[in-house]
């Protein structure tokens, strides 16, 4: 089965005319039955909004390949997709990318750790909302307000009973 059935099938599973099926997607009524007749080759982003409009009818991976994907394999391939940003965000080195994922595909628990290891020699560490906002505003601040919020930790934690240094 080629991806013009396949578009076909989907159009047909959500009882639509092609009329119909074509509003919701955004292309003409014509544009729609030259995909479905293979006079022309869908575009990419037509495909997205099939997938989009009819998650129950098909999703992405099957449109385009006529392979349907298990809720694992979509998982794979989404966590897949969010390490590849992170990489790119934090500017992980290729090798560590590539362990972590393989780690995240074979189902090794060790992947976190992996990861956790690639963030800080990266630089990059976890913090919670209300830990952001402060150093957000730290980092906002004047040097005079600047000292001012490390003095009043300090000042805080030495009432705790840790040390902390200004």
């Amino acid at each position: 089965m080629n991806i013009f059935e396949r578009l076909v099938l989907t159009r047909k599973a959500a009882k639509l005319s092609q009329e119909d099926f074509a509003k919701r997607v955004g292309v003409g009524k014509s544009t729609q039955i030259r995909y479905e007749k293979g006079e022309v080759w869908p575009a990419v982003d037509y495909l997205i909004k099939v997938a989009d409009e009819f998650p129950k009818e098909c999703d992405y991976e099957w449109l385009v390949t006529g392979v349907r994907l298990t809720g694992a394999e979509r998982l794979t391939m989404a966590t897949g997709k969010v390490l590849t940003a992170l990489y790119k965000a934090i500017g992980m080195d290729d090798d560590t990318m590539i362990t972590v994922r393989e780690a995240c595909q074979l189902g090794d628990d060790s992947w976190g750790e992996l990861l956790k290891g690639a963030m800080q020699r990266a630089g990059v560490s976890h913090l919670k909302t209300d830990e952001q906002e402060l150093l957000d505003n730290y980092r906002q601040a004047s040097a005079e307000g600047k000292l001012a919020i490390r003095l009043s930790a300090s000042g805080i934690a030495a009432q705790s009973g840790k040390s902390s240094r200004v």
